[in-house]
C-alpha cells in the first residue's frame, strides 16, 4: 500500500505530462517536435494531409493523415504537445487552402477558425487521453489496447466534427450561391442528417483508428525500444538514429519543395498552354470575321453565281459555331465564346453541350462567378473557380453532406466583340504532377538511403570501430593490465587519441612503479621497525635453564597485525603473550603496536594479569573510532614452581602437551579486546610439570587454505603435534611452518602466521648463525662453522660425516639454484640449534633468491639425469638426517634438517 501511495504521488498531473519521452533530454524532444512539424508540412503540401478514399450517396471519407503527427506529438512529447500540434496542424492546413488546395472541401470547409479550432480540439484531446491512458506506465499489449482506445475515441470525436463542419459550410455556400437567405433550420437539419447517415464516414473513423494505432505502436517501439536515454545508448545507434531524423528531414525537405515547384511549373505550363489556345481561336475568330465581311460584300454578285442553298452551307461554313465545332477535337477542358464579359452577355459557341447557344453567361456558369472572368481579363492570368462537376443547379444536390463540386481554373480573353472562356479541372492542369512527384520522391528515397548506409558504414570504419577498440583498451587498462597497447588509426584524431592514451598510460606506469618503490621502502622500513619490536634472539635468556621458549611471526603483507612477545617480570616470573589484530596491513600494524605497548607495560608491572588485561582493555578502547580489535592469550610461569596462570581474551585455545599427549586449554575469560571499555576478564591457573610444552598460535594456522579452498584445520594441526610430540620448540616452530606451507603450496596466504612454544623444564638450546656469499668457495667456512659445534658437544665421527653431506649438498643447491640468472652474487644464511636430552642438532639454511624446493626433485632411474637434476644428492640428506623440510617464507627459501645421537 506505501508503495502504491508513493506512486500515485509520483505520477505527473495530467496537464504536465510530457509524454513517454519525458526522462530524454530537451535537445532531443525538440527535436523531435521538430521532425513532426515538418511531416505536418510535407503532408499538408504534397496533398496527403487529407486523403479522398471514397465518395458515394451515403458521404464522403477522407484519411486524415495529418492525425498521425499529432497522435505521435502527445505521445511522444505529453499533453502540451499534443495541444500545440493540433494547432500548428490547423493553421498549416488552412493556409494551405488558401495557397494550394486540393478539393472543394479544402476551399469551402476549412477556414483559419474552423481549423484551428476542429485540430486544435483534436489535439488536446489526444494529449488528454494519452496522458490519463499511459502516465502510469503500463506496458506490453495493455498499453497498445490503450493507444487503439485513444485512436478510436478521437478518430470518433474527430469525425463528428468534420461532418458537421462540412455539412455547415457546404450548406451555407450552397445558399449565398443560390442567392438565397441562410437557412438556420435547414443547416440543422442537414448536420443531423449527415451526423446520422454517418455511412462512409464510419469508414473515415476506421481508417483513422488504424492509422494512429499502427503507428503509434511502432513509434513506441522505435522510440522507448531502439532509441534510449543518450547515457544508455551505444554511440552507432545513437548517431543512427540522429542520421535517419536528419534524413527524414531531408526527404520530407525534398518532397515538399519538388511537389510546389511541381506544381508552379505546372501551372505555368497550363496557362502556357490555355494561352496559345485561345490564341489560336483570336486568330480563327479573326479570320472569319473577315471572310464574313467579304461574303457580305460579295453577296449581291453571289446571287447570280451561286444557287440559295449554296450561299447558306458557305454562310455557315465561317460561323463561330462551324469554327467551335472544328476546335473541339483539338481543345482540352471546356471553352466558351461568349458575346462579353457582363452578366448579360450570350454563350456564341462552346464545345461542350451542356452550355447551350443562345442562353446568358449568369445561367450557363451559375456556379461560377462572373467577377472570375472579369479577373482573368483584367490580370491575363489562370483564376482559380470551384463549380458543379455536372454544371447543374445546386437545388439538385442531395439533403446529406455529400460534396459534389470541384475546382478548376479559368482564363478568359477578350477579342474584338467575344470573350473566349476556357476551364480546365484542377487533375487536368497538374495530370502529371503526382507521377513526376512520385519518381522525385523515390529517386531522393534511395539518394537519401545511399547517403545513409554510406554515411553508417564510414561511421563504423571511422568511428565506431576505432572508438571500440579506444574503449577495450580503456577497460583493460582500468582492469590493470598496463602492457596494453592502444592502436586505433584511421584519423589523425584517432592517432592522437592512441598516442595520447599511451604515453598516459606509459608516464602511469612510471609513476605507479616510482610510488610502489616508494611504498616498498616504507613497507620495508615499516616491517624492519616491527620486528625489531619483537623478540628475535633466541635462546632470549641464555642463563635461565628452567624452560626453552621459541616463535616467529610471518605476516601476510609486509608488515601484519598479529604479535608475541615474552619477558622477565622478576627472578622467576617469565610473562609471554600471542594476540591477533583485526586486519593486516599498515592499519592493523599500527593498532598493533599500540596493544603490545599497552599489555607489555600493565603486565610487566607484576599486578594481576586478569587486572592488567583489563587495564590494557579500558585504554584500547578509547580513541578507536576505526571499531578494530585484538584477540590475545596472555600467561605468567613462574618457572621455578610451574605455577602457569593465564587469561583468554577471544583468542584461539592453545595446546598442553603433558606426558606425551596434547590437549585443549579451552577456555575463556572474556571477550576480545578494544571494544568494550568495560569488559571484564577472568584468569585460570594450572602448575606445569618438567617436560610439558605449550604451543600458541594465531588463526593464520588453523586457516590456512589450500588451492582447493580446504582448511588447514584443528585435526591436521592436532596430528602434527601428536606425531612430533618430542620436539623442542624451535622444532615445533619449524616444522609446524613448513607442514602448512606445504599444505598452502600455490594459494595466497590469507593471513598472519605466528607461532609460540614454550617447555617446561628444558634447558635452552644453543644456537649460531653465519652469512656468507652463496658461492661454492665458502663452502669449507660452512662445514668448518657447523663442525665446530659438533666436536663441542662430543658428537660422533660417523654422525658428523652425515651432517657434513647434508649440509655439503644443500649448500651447493642454494649457489647453483638460488641466484640462477641473477648478475650479483646473493647471501646464504647458516644457522644451527643444538639441543640436548637427547643430542640433536638442527641446521637452516636459507637464501632469499628464486623459489626453488629441493625435496620435489625426484629421483630418476637414469642416474645420470638423477646427478644433473639433484635428485640423487637430495635422496643422500634423506638417507643421512632425521627430518628434512622445506619452507617459503615470504622472499626467502628455507630448508632445515636435524640429527640426533
Amino acid at each position: 500500500m506505501k508503495e502504491q501511495r508513493e506512486a500515485k504521488r509520483s505520477k505527473p498531473p495530467i496537464l504536465r505530462w510530457y509524454g513517454l519521452l519525458a526522462d530524454r533530454s530537451r535537445f532531443q524532444r525538440w527535436t523531435v517536435f521538430g521532425v513532426l512539424v515538418a511531416l505536418v508540412i510535407t503532408l499538408t503540401f504534397t496533398q496527403f494531409g487529407l486523403m479522398h478514399v471514397m465518395v458515394s450517396d451515403e458521404g464522403d471519407a477522407y484519411l486524415v493523415l495529418l492525425l498521425v503527427p499529432m497522435a505521435l506529438a502527445a505521445m511522444a512529447l505529453g499533453t502540451g504537445a499534443g495541444l500545440l500540434m493540433g494547432m500548428i496542424s490547423g493553421a498549416v492546413l488552412a493556409l494551405h487552402a488558401v495557397v494550394q488546395p486540393l478539393s472543394y472541401y479544402e476551399v469551402i470547409a476549412v477556414t483559419p477558425n474552423s481549423a484551428l479550432l476542429i485540430f486544435g480540439l483534436t489535439g488536446a484531446a489526444l494529449g488528454l487521453f494519452f496522458a490519463l491512458a499511459l502516465r502510469k506506465g503500463p506496458k506490453g499489449h495493455r498499453r497498445r489496447l490503450r493507444m487503439m482506445l485513444v485512436s478510436l475515441l478521437v478518430a470518433v470525436g474527430f469525425s463528428a466534427m468534420f461532418v458537421v463542419n462540412a455539412t455547415l459550410q457546404v450548406t451555407m455556400d450552397v445558399a449565398m450561391r443560390a442567392g438565397e437567405s441562410f437557412d438556420a433550420e435547414v443547416a440543422l437539419a442537414r448536420i443531423f442528417v449527415g451526423v446520422a447517415r454517418l455511412g462512409d464516414p464510419i469508414l473515415q473513423v476506421l481508417l483513422d483508428t488504424l492509422l494512429m494505432s499502427f503507428v503509434c505502436i511502432l513509434a513506441d517501439s522505435l522510440l522507448c525500444y531502439f532509441w534510449p536515454p543518450a547515457d544508455q545508448s551505444p554511440l552507432q545507434s545513437m548517431f543512427r538514429m540522429w542520421l535517419l531524423l536528419v534524413v527524414s528531414l531531408g526527404f520530407m525537405l525534398v518532397s515538399t519543395v519538388s511537389y510546389v515547384m511541381i506544381t508552379s511549373q505546372e501551372f505555368g505550363s497550363a496557362q502556357t498552354k490555355m494561352q496559345g489556345e485561345i490564341d489560336y481561336l483570336e486568330k480563327q475568330l479573326a479570320a472569319s470575321d473577315v471572310r464574313r465581311e467579304f461574303l457580305s460584300r460579295v453577296e449581291t454578285k453571289a446571287e447570280d453565281v451561286l444557287s440559295e442553298e449554296d450561299q447558306t452551307r458557305l454562310a455557315d461554313s465561317y460561323s463561330v459555331d462551324s469554327l467551335m465545332q472544328g476546335y473541339n477535337r483539338l481543345a482540352d477542358g471546356t471553352v466558351i465564346i461568349a458575346s462579353g464579359s457582363d452578366a448579360d452577355s450570350m454563350v456564341m459557341a462552346s464545345n461542350d453541350e451542356v452550355f447551350a447557344v443562345g442562353k446568358a453567361l449568369d445561367e450557363v456558369l451559375s456556379d461560377i462567378s462572373i467577377d472570375s472572368i472579369v479577373t482573368s481579363l483584367e490580370t491575363n492570368t489562370l483564376v482559380r473557380v470551384v463549380y458543379d462537376r455536372s454544371y447543374g443547379a445546386y437545388e439538385e444536390l442531395p439533403t446529406n453532406w455529400r460534396i459534389v463540386a470541384e475546382i478548376g481554373y479559368l482564363l478568359a480573353q477578350k477579342t474584338g466583340d467575344y470573350v473566349t472562356i476556357m476551364i480546365r479541372p484542377s487533375a487536368m492542369v497538374y495530370a502529371e504532377r503526382s507521377s513526376v512527384a512520385m519518381w522525385v520522391a523515390l529517386a531522393t528515397f534511395v539518394l537519401l538511403g545511399l547517403v545513409f548506409a554510406i554515411v553508417s558504414l564510414l561511421l563504423k570504419r571511422m568511428v565506431v570501430e576505432p572508438v571500440a577498440t579506444v574503449d577495450s583498451g580503456l577497460d583493460a587498462i582500468c582492469a590493470g593490465e598496463l602492457e596494453t597497447v592502444v592502436d586505433a588509426r584511421g584519423s589523425i584524431e584517432m592517432c592522437s587519441l592512441s598516442d595520447g592514451i599511451n604515453t598516459t598510460v606509459g608516464t602511469l606506469k612510471g609513476l605507479i612503479a616510482e610510488s610502489e618503490r616508494r611504498m616498498h621502502q616504507d613497507l620495508v622500513t615499516a616491517q624492519t621497525i616491527q620486528e625489531s619490536a619483537l623478540p628475535s634472539t633466541f635462546p632470549p635468556f641464555p642463563d635461565v635453564h628452567e624452560f626453552d621458549i621459541y616463535a616467529s611471526m610471518n605476516a601476510a603483507r609486509e608488515v601484519g597485525g598479529d604479535f608475541y612477545d615474552f619477558f622477565l617480570i622478576n627472578e622467576r616470573t617469565l610473562g609471554f603473550l600471542i594476540a591477533d589484530v583485526s586486519g593486516k596491513g599498515i592499519p592493523g600494524a599500527l593498532f598493533m603496536m599500540k596493544a603490545k605497548a599497552e599489555l607489555d607495560n600493565y603486565i610487566q608491572t607484576g599486578m594481576d594479569l586478569a587486572e592488567a588485561i583489563q587495564t590494557a582493555n579500558y585504554l584500547l578502547c578509547e580513541g578507536n573510532d576505526a571499531g578494530m580489535f585484538v584477540t590475545v592469550w596472555a600467561a605468567t610461569l613462574d618457572f621455578r614452581s610451574g605455577v602457569l596462570t593465564y587469561v583468554n581474551a577471544g583468542h584461539n585455545p592453545p595446546l598442553l602437551r603433558h606426558e606425551g599427549a596434547w590437549t585443549w586449554l579451552d577456555k575463556r575469560s572474556g571477550l576480545f579486546m578494544g571494544t568494550f571499555e568495560k569488559a571484564k576478564y577472568k584468569s585460570f591457573e594450572l602448575r606445569l610439570a618438567r617436560g610439558d610444552a605449550l604451543l600458541l598460535y594465531t588463526d593464520g594456522v588453523n586457516e590456512a587454505f589450500n588451492t582447493e579452498e580446504e582448511e588447514y584445520g584443528n585435526e591436521r594441526l592436532e596430528e602434527f603435534l601428536c606425531d612430533h610430540a618430542t620436539l623442542h620448540p624451535r622444532e615445533v616452530v619449524t616444522g609446524l611452518r613448513a607442514s602448512v606451507a606445504k599444505w598452502a603450496t600455490g594459494a595466497e596466504q590469507s593471513d598472519d602466521i605466528t607461532i609460540l612454544a614454550l617447555e617446561y623444564g628444558a634447558a635452552p638450546l644453543a644456537s649460531a648463525k653465519l652469512v656468507v656469499p652463496a658461492e661454492i668457495s665458502h663452502l669449507e667456512e660452512v662445514i668448518d662453522f657447523v663442525d665446530t659445534e659438533l666436536a663441542g658437544r662430543l658428537c660422533p665421527l660417523g654422525v658428523q660425516r652425515r651432517v657434513d653431506i647434508a649440509l655439503e649438498e644443500l649448500f651447493v643447491n642454494v649457489c647453483q639454484h638460488a641466484y640462477a640468472g641473477s648478475s650479483e652474487v646473493g647471501e646464504c644464511e647458516v644457522e644451527y640449534v643444538y639441543t640436548t636430552n637427547p643430542s640433536a642438532i638442527t641446521v637452516t639454511i636459507s637464501d632469499s633468491g628464486v623459489p626453488f624446493d629441493p625435496l620435489e626433485q625426484s629421483q630418476s632411474v637414469d642416474i645420470l639425469d638423477a646427478v644433473e637434476q639433484g635428485g640423487l644428492g637430495i635422496a643422500m640428506v634423506k638417507h643421512n638426517v632425521d627430518d628434512l623440510s622445506y619452507v617459503r617464507d615470504g622472499d626467502r627459501n628455507i630448508v632445515a634438517f636435524s640429527k640426533r645421537w
